[in-house]
């Protein structure tokens, strides 16, 4: 007979806003020890997980144009990485010891960081950021690939494979799932997915961003448990959503001005936390 579990609570939540002030940012030498930390506290959960979509229809003579577009993405990307963690490491608001539970809690401060700098980035040209609300009642053998689409609804189509592209970021999810059921406080993740385009009248790249931070709840654990024993699952989330544009021109003017180990530094990091799925 089938059963369906019902959640009486937001599976995931909005992430209340953040009031950083100035970010800090350390020297040379502190980098290194921030890439070791940073890859110690992702043993416990991802604090952010980048999903590239590439157009399928970007012409063959453009690919290049695309591969160094994507390198200067990814150097803005491990700059803004490092100080991400920089910053969660120099907080005196979040505990610093070695313990799970503390982990876990930079893991959720360096994501809502993430999302606060992004936001109050030049070269990221905002059009949207607003809470997201949803509900959907789906078999359990589709949840995965139904949260992904809630998140990316009217941002790209997904084509049939995209979901075994996508097994990474359901493998993030599971693993702040499974952390939670063993810590007391919610972890905040944040999921940025970027759209590259080719405009034939420019011939440029373009790309657009979609940032959702949300909160794994005890009740995105319960739901987790009860997979294997429901048929279906009818649950509701809601998360904090921002959009933007990638200006390539204006980063290029601030990326010189920024020494060559601080984009650097966090590239295979980053490189490790990236997905690419063409549409």
């Amino acid at each position: 007979m089938a059963t369906t579990y019902t959640s009486k609570d937001l599976i995931i939540l909005p992430v209340p806003p953040l009031d950083l002030g100035n970010m800090p940012f350390a020297g040379e030498g502190d980098s290194e020890e921030t890439l070791r930390r940073a890859r110690k506290d992702r043993e416990t959960a991802a604090a952010t997980q980048y999903v590239n979509f590439p157009n399928s229809n970007i012409p063959d003579d453009a690919r290049d144009l695309l591969i160094k577009y994507e390198k200067s993405v990814l150097s803005y990307r491990s700059w803004a990485s490092l100080r991400w963690w920089n910053t969660t490491f120099a907080s005196n608001t979040v505990p610093q010891d070695a313990s799970e539970e503390s982990a876990a809690k930079r893991v959720g401060y360096c994501a809502r960081v993430a999302e606060y700098d992004m936001k109050s980035t030049p070269w990221l040209a905002m059009s949207r950021s607003e809470v997201m609300k949803k509900e959907f009642k789906v078999e359990t053998r589709y949840f995965h690939s139904t949260l992904v689409e809630a998140i990316l609804h009217g941002f790209v189509s997904l084509p049939d494979g995209a979901y075994i592209s996508l097994e990474g970021l359901f493998k993030v999810i599971t693993l702040a799932i499974e952390t939670r059921s063993r810590v007391k406080d919610n972890i905040q993740q944040h999921i940025i997915a970027e759209r590259y385009e080719y405009s034939p009248i420019t011939r440029t790249i373009r790309s657009y961003i979609r940032t959702s931070l949300f909160e794994v709840t005890q009740a995105m654990v319960e739901v987790h448990r009860k997979k294997s024993s429901a048929t279906y699952l009818d649950v509701a989330i809601s998360y904090n959503e921002y959009e933007a544009q990638f200006n390539m021109d204006d980063w290029a003017h601030a990326s010189g001005l920024i020494e060559e180990y601080k984009k650097k530094q966090m590239e295979d990091f980053v490189n490790e936390d990236t997905i690419t799925v063409p549409f």
